[in-house]
């Protein structure tokens, strides 16, 4: 499924249904240990399509931010989705958590550093489909640390701009219509 900030009720669903089933394949007598998901986020995708509207409406400056700070958001989020009374139970089974899954990590702007959609989402519980070419160029010359839950209240504060919430709408109903 593919994220923004304005599909949390969406997006919401695929971590409540992951624990659900736990829920349930533990309350049948299951084992749950070995059950394992991902919730996929494609990244380059959001800024390809959002950086064009900023330039249009005079915001610039934040070209290139939007999926970083919805990923850093969505994060947020599963980290309070899995934790509390309820997954604890579920953990305490030998659950899992539902992992992030970075795709469309392969940066498509030249006009910004080519391993962004890796350095920045570095961090605990998450996969990162790298195309092989970032591979290459993150290791001559990317920077290894958990940036992931770093500043996650400046990601926010992109996401809550009010011109940047009215095209972060347009982008939503668009990808709604592509499917």
């Amino acid at each position: 499924m593919s994220l923004s900030f304005l599909a949390w009720n969406g997006m919401k669903k695929s971590p409540y249904a992951y624990i659900e089933g736990l829920e349930l394949g533990l309350a049948a007598g299951q084992k749950i240990n070995r059950i394992a998901s991902v919730a996929s986020f494609f990244l380059s995708r959001i800024d390809l399509f959002v950086d064009p509207l900023l330039e249009e409406k005079g915001l610039v400056e934040f070209t290139g931010k939007a999926a970083i700070a919805s990923a850093k958001t969505a994060y947020g989020l599963y980290r309070t989705i899995f934790s509390g009374e309820r997954w604890e139970k579920l953990a305490a089974a030998g659950a899992k958590p539902q992992r992030l899954l970075w795709a469309s990590t392969g940066n498509k702007n030249p006009e910004t550093k080519d391993t962004v959609y890796v350095e920045e989402l570095i961090g605990p519980d998450t996969v990162n489909t790298v195309p092989l070419s970032t591979i290459d160029a993150f290791k001559d010359h990317g920077l290894p640390a958990n940036r992931l839950e770093q500043q996650p209240e400046h990601a926010l504060a992109i996401l809550e701009k009010r011109r940047l919430e009215l095209i972060w709408k347009k982008c939503l109903c668009n990808w709604k219509r592509r499917g």
